[in-house]
């Protein structure tokens, strides 16, 4: 029996067969890292452990991080929020911010859709740092005769991004802006940072709403918090 062929075809291929495995192993070990929310009192956790629920304010807040379309986990931290109003009357949600910690202190804030889709389309892995701040301009800005207390709306042009690429961003994104949460009703979307998922080893996403509508004679309304703590994982 002639084995010079099949020993031939052994040492061309085993080195290439080696490399695939590698890969794939390393490949599955990424996907298999995953950000798992912290226990803790008052945050119930559904059984996958990756999603957190906060109650309070009248509104029951729940996030947990998702893959970013597109495959761009490599620029992007996406996470899924969704707000659910499980009383009888309506309650509105006004935020003041969505901030994101990560491991080393390190804060971040929502991109808004031009910097999303400019992080998208850039040949760059690392997203534009500009952020959805809930200060001056953007935002509930305190009193001044040129903004008074008039929401400045980042996505009010999100329509405009129709038919361009990455459009799926925009389309799937949380619309951070005040609403109305109707009774028994629920808002869903993606917030998207400008950190590679890679580097998320923990983190912490604090959702801030105001209770009431600041104004020029209320410019300090109560606010609500909601803190969610995540921790990196091999599933």
């Amino acid at each position: 029996m002639n084995t010079t062929f099949p020993l031939r075809a052994a040492r061309l291929f085993s080195p290439w067969l080696c490399l695939a495995l590698a890969v794939a192993l390393a490949l599955s070990g990424c996907a298999d890292a995953q950000l798992a929310a912290v226990p803790a009192q008052g945050v119930d956790i559904d059984p996958s452990g990756r999603v957190a629920s906060i109650e309070g304010g009248g509104l029951i807040v729940r996030a947990g991080q998702v893959e970013t379309p597109y495959n761009l986990d490599r620029k992007i931290t996406t996470f899924q929020l969704t707000i659910i109003n499980p009383t009888d009357q309506a309650v509105e949600f006004l935020p003041k911010d969505l901030v994101l910690f990560d491991s080393t202190g390190g804060q971040h804030y929502p991109l808004t859709p031009d910097a999303l889709m400019e992080a998208a389309s850039s040949g760059s892995t690392v997203a534009p740092r500009t952020f959805i701040s809930m200060g001056y301009g953007v935002g509930y800005p305190r009193y001044s005769g040129y903004w008074g207390y008039r929401w400045y709306d980042p996505w009010v042009d999100a329509p405009s991004y129709s038919g361009r690429s990455y459009e799926g961003l925009i389309a799937r994104a949380f619309q951070i802006r005040p609403m109305t949460v109707f009774p028994g009703a629920n808002i869903s979307g993606l917030v998207y940072y400008p950190i590679p998922a890679k580097d998320l080893y923990s983190a912490q996403l604090t959702v801030t709403r105001f209770l009431r509508k600041p104004s020029q004679s209320d410019p300090n309304p109560p606010e609500f918090s909601y803190h969610f703590r995540f921790q990196l994982t091999k599933s």
